[in-house]
């Protein structure tokens, strides 16, 4: 009788985690980028537009004469408006992908165990400039050097196998995505 065989890819720990880690810088430039929204404007977030002209504005503007439809200006303007509004159709559409990648992102860390949780919200979700070096977490958490790596390492490959950007190991010894 044969046995059955499964050829199963190998996972490249280091390239993984090497993509996590660039992947975080991902989500700490939307992030930074949606909260400098979220102050300039909230409507941004929210409806994907952008303040309208003021009243003021609105009474400069000129007003469509005959002489403005026969020089075709008026056919500009309404093509002008159709690529604005194609503009902020395209604008809505990128905020939706940067909040849904950043929700997925705080999803998969908040999917983690404990300690494993704990430790990727001290070093990876917080943003380069305020984050801690290891060697000052681990007693924080009450844990040995070996464990902390321990729990570092399995938490973002569990990140990585939650967001589908493992990589894996070719059988020709390259990498494969």
């Amino acid at each position: 009788m044969a046995q059955l065989t499964f050829d199963i890819p190998k996972v490249d720990e280091k390239a993984t985690r090497a993509r996590v880690k660039k992947m975080f810088d991902s989500y700490h430039e939307d992030k930074s980028t949606l909260e400098t929204m979220e102050r300039v404007n909230p409507l941004w977030l929210t409806h994907g537009i952008v303040s309208g002209p003021s009243e003021k504005q609105v009474a400069m503007y000129p007003t469509f004469d005959a002489d403005m439809i026969r020089g075709g200006q008026v056919r500009n303007a309404e093509q002008e408006l159709t690529e604005l509004s194609e503009l902020m159709d395209a604008r809505a559409a990128h905020i939706d992908k940067m909040q849904n990648f950043c929700k997925s992102v705080e999803r998969a860390v908040e999917s983690l165990p404990h300690f494993e949780r704990e430790i990727m919200e001290r070093t990876l979700m917080v943003n380069k400039h305020a984050r801690k070096k290891d060697f000052y977490i681990w007693p924080e958490l009450a844990m040995t050097k070996d464990a902390y790596y321990k729990h570092k390492e399995k938490a973002m490959l569990r990140i990585a196998f939650a967001l589908r950007i493992e990589v894996y190991e070719r059988a020709g010894g390259g990498e494969a995505a």
